[in-house]
């Protein structure tokens, strides 16, 4: 059973900087934050919705792609 979490207006902010930058530093820096609370927050909401909502990159570039589940 998956474990439900509460969601705030800073943890959608975040998703949204991730969607607008495609770039976990960019993103990080336009919500003040620090890559990995990027990271934290993005898992705990790709926990909540049940999906993924991008597919990383292996580079040392930390870019992002939206998945199907993201764009929607």
């Amino acid at each position: 059973m998956r474990r439900r979490t509460s969601l705030d207006l800073d943890h959608l902010r975040t998703v949204v900087a991730l969607a607008e930058e495609l770039n976990f530093h960019r993103a990080a820096r336009k919500v003040g934050l620090s890559q990995s609370g990027v990271t934290r927050i993005l898992a705990k909401v790709e926990l909540h919705v049940g999906a993924s909502l991008f597919e990383r990159s292996h580079s040392k570039r930390q870019s992002v792609l939206l998945t199907d589940a993201g764009r929607f």
